[in-house]
């Protein structure tokens, strides 16, 4: 901490949790700071015209529509383009003038590949491999079959830094064309010229974590596909039925 007119100012925070996951995960804890009456200090020492930090959690399982519901082509739908954005997931959304900074980003995907998200992340063909780098990188990746899993992801604008004047939408696809189920969470962090009142953070039950694909649920999705082509039929699983 540092001191300014006998009064405290928090500039630095550093926390570590235990134990580890599935039995305490990041999304069951909340850290709340309160600032009396929504304001924030006004310091001797920072310079005029200062911007105040928000950070703003959201969290959705996203929907697909049944007539786009599709993996990189793999179905005979037609996806169709999305031009202006529509049912897209949300990042962030806020009116003002200010800076973004950051975003952390989270996906949990029970599909064989997950959305693209390569140009933003620089990650480049959905990576099985950790790797930080200091302003961009994955801090998390799964290693299941067809990449389903967990994915941890963040981008720092720092060296590119992003203004807006009156407004900032930052929205993603989830899938081409938002084609995809997918569990998201994202927390962005930007600096704004007026402090906002954000919108209360869900509780944990409402936090809680999908559970986690694995092998023998896809035994049980092939099982049912089996089922569904004939019982006169023993197909192998990977060929290509005649439309």
């Amino acid at each position: 901490m540092t001191h300014n007119d006998n009064r405290e100012v928090i500039n630095h925070i550093w926390i570590t949790i235990a134990p580890e996951a599935p039995r305490l995960n990041r999304s069951d804890i909340i850290f709340r700071i309160y600032w009396d009456g929504n304001d924030y200090l006004e310091l001797d020492m920072a310079p005029e015209n200062t911007a105040y930090f928000h950070a703003w959690y959201n969290q959705q399982v996203t929907e697909a529509p049944p007539e786009r519901k599709n993996e990189w082509g793999t179905l005979p739908v037609e996806t169709g383009k999305n031009p202006k954005g529509e049912w897209n997931y949300l990042i962030l959304d806020t009116e003002g003038k200010g800076h973004y900074v950051c975003v952390n980003y989270f996906v949990n995907t029970p599909t064989l590949h997950r959305t693209g998200t390569e140009d933003y992340f620089t990650s480049s063909w959905c990576p099985n491999e950790i790797f930080q780098h200091a302003y961009y990188g994955y801090a998390r990746v799964p290693s299941l079959l067809g990449w389903m899993g967990r994915t941890h992801c963040y981008r720092f604008h720092i060296e590119d830094p992003v203004y807006f004047d009156r407004s900032l939408r930052f929205s993603i696809e989830h899938g081409h064309n938002n084609c995809l189920t997918l569990e998201m969470a994202s927390v962005a962090y930007w600096y704004q010229d007026s402090p906002l009142k954000l919108d209360p953070i869900p509780t944990k039950e409402e936090r809680k974590l999908m559970p986690t694909i694995g092998v023998t649920d896809i035994h049980r999705w092939r099982h049912e596909w089996r089922k569904s082509v004939g019982p006169e039929t023993n197909p192998w699983g990977n060929e290509r039925l005649p439309e």
